[in-house]
């Protein structure tokens, strides 16, 4: 997060200052910015943090292709642009391979695509690709509790139901008393005890897909 955070204000101011002036390019404002706020650093820190700034400096600048790919990925997907997000998404993974919000969008986003299969094969397939993106953004992140819900559902969408049971007992464990947890658990169980073929079956992972 310390990373992170610097990029994702550096290119939102940046993105405010491109708004204003097209004429600027986004990352070249982020990264100007960044420079400034170290620059400002060094004049009135101690050593070590200069050395911390300059660090959080190049490791801003390395991620802001991420960032910036990530955001677009986050706004294709709420304004229900599919197709916009999982390009977004890819390109932003072709330079930033650790920010787990990248697979986040994707899965969500792929997910989306899965309801429109109609072969067996094809849906498993997709909901498989998901999958993966999905499993990649909880190891980057862990303690993001945020994923289990579409993980879950996911699982639910591949007819695995004791995986997903698993996925439902740690997300029910942090939320115990969430009414939307319970209800999404209960169509859970309900699958599990009557199991639809997959073409039949991809309401679930549309539930909670971001």
């Amino acid at each position: 997060q310390a990373i992170f955070l610097p990029a994702s204000i550096a290119l939102g101011i940046g993105t405010y200052i491109s708004s204003l002036f097209p004429s600027v390019n986004t990352n070249l404002a982020a990264v100007v910015i960044m420079l400034l706020v170290t620059a400002i650093a060094c004049v009135r820190i101690n050593q070590n943090a200069i050395l911390t700034g300059i660090f959080l400096v190049v490791q801003s600048v390395r991620l802001l292709p991420g960032e910036y790919f990530a955001e677009h990925a986050r706004s294709s997907l709420r304004n229900n642009q599919f197709d916009e997000a999982i390009r977004f998404a890819l390109r932003g993974l072709e330079t930033e391979k650790q920010n787990p919000f990248l697979y986040q969008y994707l899965a969500s986003a792929r997910l989306t695509h899965c309801d429109s299969v109609d072969n067996t094969s094809g849906k498993a397939g997709c909901y498989e690709e998901a999958l993966t993106a999905l499993q990649k953004a909880r190891e980057l992140s862990p303690a993001d509790r945020t994923f289990l819900i579409p993980l879950a559902l996911t699982y639910d969408g591949l007819g695995r139901y004791p995986e997903a049971e698993w996925i439902f007992y740690e997300a029910r464990h942090w939320d115990p008393r969430s009414i939307y947890l319970n209800e999404i658990y209960k169509y859970h169980l309900s699958r599990w005890r009557n199991p639809q073929p997959l073409t039949e079956d991809a309401d679930a992972a549309q539930i909670e897909k971001q």
